[in-house]
């Protein structure tokens, strides 16, 4: 099964479910591409479900009506269901989720001017003959929707399955990672530094008999490093531990409240998805 990384990004457990049967399963994260914001999903003790018919990207003309569906909002049950055009192809954007404060560069992707809303995001964007043209990633605010200038993104299929395909086929890369996400057991938060321009990734929660508390990590001490390699912000330690798996081993380096250096090499435990 296929979604957006962002949707699986953090979560500890994930379940899906099949609005054709209604039976709901867990699942796991076979693999993703961070970069590219493509996950694939493992339905465990799921058969027999029924697939799209996926359409030809390179097809896909602006003007043409498009069908975007979607949990939006969250509500669950049937798939919300949102209108429009294609209004331009092969788009770049920078997608922004200030709340995690991370952001991400698309490109190649599908802009239109359905109204997505928050939740709508790993869902199919679909034709009126009812192929699969994209997978739904982004859009701007609902306020501009309201006032009639929103757009919404879409990942082409075509790429999609790609990706998708490479992940099934057990292919890591520098953007893919297959299989379980090591960690390092915080949670991080970014601290602007006074006057300057300078931004910190401060330790906000250590969780019990993980990596970080077993080394010693404890709320407001700030990472400076992973494997030597400066880090500025809570995106920066995910993005450091992307290549790592369980059981991998990393050096870290932290500073305590009263400025006294600490490293630590850590071996990390399962962790969330990325």
């Amino acid at each position: 099964m296929l979604t957006n990384n962002h949707v699986t990004d953090g979560a500890t457990a994930v379940k899906v479910t099949d609005v054709g049967n209604g039976r709901t399963y867990p699942a796991t994260v076979a693999g993703y591409d961070q970069a590219g914001d493509i996950a694939v999903l493992h339905a465990q003790g799921a058969s027999g479900l029924k697939t799209v018919t996926p359409g030809i990207s390179s097809k896909v003309m602006v003007g043409e009506a498009v069908i975007a569906l979607g949990n939006a909002e969250g509500r669950g049950g049937i798939p919300a269901v949102a209108t429009g055009q294609v209004t331009g192809l092969n788009q770049a954007i920078t997608a922004t989720d200030a709340a995690e404060h991370t952001s991400e560069q698309l490109t190649g992707l599908i802009r239109t001017n359905v109204p997505l809303q928050s939740g709508d995001s790993g869902g199919p964007l679909v034709t009126t003959a009812g192929t699969v043209i994209g997978m739904n990633t982004a859009a701007s605010s609902a306020y501009q929707f309201q006032s009639g200038t929103g757009e919404a993104f879409a990942i082409p299929i075509g790429q999609a399955i790609s990706v998708a395909g490479g992940i099934e086929a057990g292919r890591a890369s520098a953007r893919v990672h297959i299989g379980a996400t090591g960690f390092l057991g915080i949670q991080a938060g970014l601290y602007a530094v006074p006057f300057t321009s300078t931004t910190e990734a401060v330790v906000v929660g250590v969780m019990p008999g993980l990596p970080a508390a077993k080394a010693g990590l404890v709320p407001g001490d700030v990472i400076v490093s992973i494997n030597g390699h400066a880090v500025t912000s809570p995106s920066g330690i995910q993005s450091l531990l992307e290549p790592y798996h369980p059981g991998g081993r990393v050096s870290v380096v932290w500073q305590d409240l009263s400025g006294q250096a600490h490293t630590a090499i850590v071996v990390l435990a399962v962790g969330p998805a990325g």
